[in-house]
């Protein structure tokens, strides 16, 4: 099992979070544009690729906003997605640069569309990473990187296959 690096863009346009509508496993959910570092790719060059592949949309990163850690001990998960079960995400301030949005060119598993949702509404919705229904608006208005520990899940989150 390897240590996975998934970089994670946190974007806000007029008071609004961009984020990914999922649904999975009978779920809906949100999540935000991101995904796992490619060999010899930068953090900020994954986070860019990433927001043009499943939103369409290019980005410049601000600054780095938060990083967390995540386990899932699940024997099922560590059997079926090992290498989802071990990651740290990093989490960037971005912002949209002045092109105009172009079709995504990838959407991840589960993805159906992407959103515009006000900040104040973000802690009422079914989102991951969790940390962002209580803490979206603090670490986005921050100008200080957070560390916010490591999490460990003894249950799936949702299974990758």
């Amino acid at each position: 099992m390897k240590i996975r690096s998934s970089a994670k863009a946190l974007i806000i346009k007029e008071g609004k979070l961009l984020v990914i509508q999922c649904q999975r496993e009978g779920k809906e959910y949100y999540t935000l544009p991101g995904g796992g570092q490619e060999p010899l790719e930068s953090l900020e060059q994954t986070v860019i690729r990433e927001c043009l592949e499943e939103a369409g949309l290019s980005i410049r990163v601000k600054s780095l906003a938060a990083v967390q850690e995540e386990i899932i001990i699940d024997p099922k998960s560590v059997q079926n997605s090992p290498d989802y079960c071990h990651q740290h995400f990093w989490y960037f301030r971005c912002e949209l640069t002045g092109n105009q949005p172009q079709s995504p060119t990838h959407h991840d598993l589960g993805q159906v569309g992407i959103q515009w949702i006000p900040l104040g509404q973000v802690c009422k919705l079914p989102i991951l990473p969790e940390w962002l229904q209580e803490q979206a608006e603090t670490i986005l208005a921050s100008e200080t990187t957070s560390f916010l520990g490591t999490v460990i899940h003894e249950k799936p989150i949702l299974s990758k296959t």
